[in-house]
């Protein structure tokens, strides 16, 4: 073993500039910042947005049944007015299934004047194609929520469907 101070070179010590382990919180905390600033434009992704109220007090949710499948409840006054199981209906996986704003700031809108509001639901299925993506419309009739239509939505940049 050498003797204290045989490595000490013309007033310079052998010492770490910085310890592993500080190196390695430095790191960590460099790649967190990163992750949080790479979310999307408008904030985030809304995956969240289960549960919409109309204006004249009925709701509409989306339920996870399964892996791969997702219920529209259609309530009023908690009861269930309608209800559909989708999985695989035009032509998309109902992964995820969420609401989105139709227009801006509203996530119902009477589009074509027909005295009937529309929703949009975007479904998402894990892929990584976000750009690309379309959401289902529905037109909410008294009692049920009939098609209306597809229209492209950017899931990940998409504030609202129509402007």
């Amino acid at each position: 073993m050498c003797p204290p101070g045989y490595h000490i070179v013309r007033g310079h010590n052998r010492t770490k500039w910085i310890s592993t382990k500080s190196l390695n919180k430095f790191l960590s905390l460099i790649i967190l910042i990163f992750c949080q600033s790479a979310r999307a434009v408008n904030g985030y992704i809304p995956l969240d947005k289960k549960h919409i109220t109309l204006p004249d007090g009925r709701e509409i949710l989306a339920v996870r049944t399964g892996d791969h499948s997702h219920e529209i409840v259609f309530k009023y006054s908690q009861k269930i007015i309608w209800k559909k199981n989708f999985e695989q209906e035009y032509d998309r996986l109902w992964d995820h299934a969420f609401f989105v704003p139709i227009k801006k700031g509203r996530y119902s809108y009477d589009l074509d004047h027909s005295g009937y509001p529309k929703i949009a639901v975007a479904t998402w299925d894990g892929g990584n194609a976000m750009d690309h993506r379309t959401v289902v419309i529905f037109e909410v009739k008294k009692d049920s929520l009939v098609y209306w239509g597809v229209h492209p939505f950017n899931l990940e940049y998409g504030k609202f469907v129509y402007p």
